[in-house]
């Protein structure tokens, strides 16, 4: 499975999963509008998780967040999002204050970045390195 395709039809069911040699878990999933490198992305409706997946927003902190867009996607594409595991040179740690240890969750501003938190409840990884350029490394726990 080439985890970095990005397909104009579906080439596998939505949903389904799959790993990388370093053990990060991906699924596949349909973009329902512009997502950027990096943005976390989250279920459009919850009876279909996996199609017409949307940009993160803190807004709707109760849906799920499914993991990070590892590419960019437009609107129809079909692609893998990471799920689980260490996501490098993750350009969405948008905070100089990140440090290693911070958890993270879906940034205020509603844009499909991240942001550390006192409050865990909708924890979606943790920052592994200081950040100050945002290129931070990430442990995702989304899904």
């Amino acid at each position: 499975v080439d985890l970095s395709a990005i397909d104009s039809t579906a080439k596998h069911v939505m949903g389904t999963v799959a790993y990388d040699n370093k053990g990060r878990k991906y699924v596949y999933v349909k973009a329902n509008g512009t997502i950027a490198l990096g943005n976390f992305v989250k279920a459009a409706s919850a009876d279909d998780p996996y199609t017409d997946v949307v940009i993160a927003t803190a807004s709707g902190a109760a849906t799920l967040v499914l993991g990070m867009a590892p590419q960019a996607l437009v609107a129809g594409n079909y692609a893998w999002i990471v799920q689980t595991g260490i996501f490098e040179d993750d350009a969405q740690v948008v905070s100089a204050s990140v440090a290693a240890g911070d958890p993270l969750i879906v940034d205020a501003n509603c844009d499909g970045t991240i942001a550390t938190a006192a409050d865990i409840a909708n924890y979606i990884g943790v920052c592994l390195v200081d950040d100050t350029d945002n290129t931070g490394t990430v442990l995702l726990q989304c899904g």
